[in-house]
């Protein structure tokens, strides 16, 4: 659930940069530039996001891995 909030917040964040920039009546090219960057900030939060959850289950899959060889060897089998 923390993970959607902080992606929500990220958004949340692009969409405020972005509306605070349009709030200035900017020309046809400011505005270009204030729709890349829009889309920049929403890219960064996916793949911070993304990235968090790969390494959280590739944490787990290492863990997991490495606590199966210490009960194999506790057990002596």
């Amino acid at each position: 659930m923390d993970k959607e909030n902080q992606l929500d917040k990220d958004l949340k964040a692009a969409a405020e940069k972005k509306d605070k920039a349009m709030a200035t009546d900017p020309t046809l090219k400011d505005q270009f530039k204030i729709g890349i960057e829009f889309r920049k900030d929403q890219g960064l939060a996916v793949i911070k996001d993304k990235t968090k959850n790969i390494v959280k289950k590739g944490k787990n899959k290492f863990y997991g891995v490495v606590d199966l060889l210490k009960n194999k060897i506790d057990w002596g089998g």
